[in-house]
């Protein structure tokens, strides 16, 4: 981050060639604040996750919505977002929400935990 320069950048490093390429560049300006910026991968993205319950996606497309309070994000699949969402009375209690990029509008609900395997499986214990 420039903060002087007003400016956000994605850079990706090349051991190999020992090289460095800028990626994309987004405007300070293009967040509230920097609260719980994140860059995501698979696919590479830039979000946010504020404070006043909200998700943001900044780079490359730019979408915002609110989420619940207990609600954080997982991964993206094309255009579904897969949040985890929990509940902590009368018992603990997770399930998966999967909202969709557009407008943020739950489009199924999952009961369980979603697990990430290290071969890329996703598994959800129920």
């Amino acid at each position: 981050m420039d903060l002087p320069a007003g400016k956000i950048r994605i850079l990706q490093h090349d051991d190999a060639l020992n090289q460095t390429s800028l990626v994309a560049e987004v405007p300070r300006s293009a967040v509230k604040d920097c609260y719980n910026l994140m860059l995501e991968t698979f696919p590479l993205m830039l979000a946010r996750h504020g404070m006043e319950n909200s998700f943001q996606l900044i780079w490359p497309e730019r979408v915002s919505f609110p989420i619940g309070e207990r609600e954080a994000f997982l991964f993206r699949d094309g255009e579904r977002l897969y949040f985890s969402s929990w509940q902590e009375e009368p018992e603990y209690q997770e399930e998966i929400l999967v909202r969709s990029i557009s407008t943020g509008e739950i489009m199924e609900r999952i009961p369980g935990t979603l697990m990430f395997m290290p071969d890329g499986q996703k598994w959800i214990l129920t």
